[in-house]
């Protein structure tokens, strides 16, 4: 049920209209969510938007372009751009996109021992590979990962890894976060 707080914004599986959460009412066996003055199964509820007043998001108008950083008012479902929002200036915009903010991450500059036994994936396939070692070299500073299935070695440098690598555990590039 930590799925949906009151402030949210749901529609239903039986309306398109967006509403928002007014009460959550959690009893042991059972949970309802109150829209205007209907209660309803959290099951037949769609998530629309989550961010609270006051939250720090990314905002676009073309969903590829997230530029701009901005400070969430509130959902206006009505609207074609239904994100409301004020700036650093005080100047209040209506964006069609959003989105939490995204981490930011940048390849590691060094080899660290922890690294030892990560499990990582190739983007874009389910091939897994575990960190085993680290070779010195000059140029490059690879560091070695085994197949997981396998004893297939190959060597990568910290910024490949970044670059074409995630995390098995999260999903996150393998590499340091900024943000």
């Amino acid at each position: 049920m930590n799925k949906f707080k009151v402030g949210d914004y749901v529609k239903s599986v039986w309306f398109d209209v967006v509403k928002p959460i007014v009460a959550i009412d959690e009893n042991k066996d059972t949970c309802t969510i109150k829209l205007d003055d209907d209660w309803y199964n959290p099951l037949v509820l769609i998530l629309v938007c989550n961010f609270t007043k006051g939250q720090e998001i990314e905002v676009s108008q073309d969903f590829n372009d997230f530029v701009y950083t901005e400070e969430f008012l509130f959902y206006y479902p009505n609207l074609e751009k239904p994100f409301v929002t004020i700036d650093s200036g005080k100047n209040v915009s209506n964006w069609q996109f959003a989105r939490p903010i995204q981490p930011v991450y940048t390849p590691y500059k060094e080899f660290d021992y922890s690294m030892l036994d990560t499990v990582l994936k190739v983007q874009g396939t389910n091939m897994e590979y575990i960190i085993v070692g680290y070779m010195f070299d000059i140029k490059t500073g690879d560091v070695l990962l085994q197949k997981t299935c396998g004893v297939q070695c190959i060597a990568k440098s910290l910024t490949d890894l970044y670059e074409c690598f995630t995390r098995v555990d999260d999903g996150t590039p393998f590499g340091e976060l900024i943000t």
